[in-house]
């Protein structure tokens, strides 16, 4: 649990480059469920082959003590996959981190104006692609 605190409070000290990064395939689908269930993220339109979606105002909580991952008081992943989450998503430039809290708690808040996910073509193949931009 504290290698797994310690992880992400590295993260979260690097300047992390974020144009480039996006999370792909079956994990694109996963998050995206998960970020519109917890109304972090809602559907505002297709345009040239993407799904957009709005990015909410929206708090993030990650309780390193019981490795839970909430936004906007809901909980989006617990155990590992709550640190997995938490990192796609600073990767992702869609929160950034805002401060902390007695008890190992850690807030983040958004910080992009929208998601899309799309379809892009890789080697003769398609791979399902969710980006974020400021």
């Amino acid at each position: 649990m504290k290698l797994k605190a310690l992880f992400i409070l590295t993260l979260l000290s690097q300047s992390l480059v974020t144009q480039a990064f996006s999370v792909k395939e079956e994990r694109a689908i996963k998050l995206l469920q998960k970020l519109t269930k917890s109304q972090t993220l809602s559907f505002d339109g297709h345009a040239m082959g993407k799904a957009y979606y709005q990015v909410n105002e929206t708090l993030c909580l990650f309780q390193a003590e019981s490795e839970t991952l909430s936004c906007n008081d809901i909980e989006i992943s617990k155990g590992d996959q709550a640190a997995i989450d938490l990192e796609q998503m600073i990767q992702l430039g869609l929160v950034r981190y805002e401060g902390s809290a007695m008890g190992g708690k850690s807030y983040f808040e958004n910080d992009s104006k929208y998601c899309y996910i799309s379809t892009q073509h890789k080697d003769k193949e398609e791979v399902l692609s969710l980006s974020c931009q400021k």
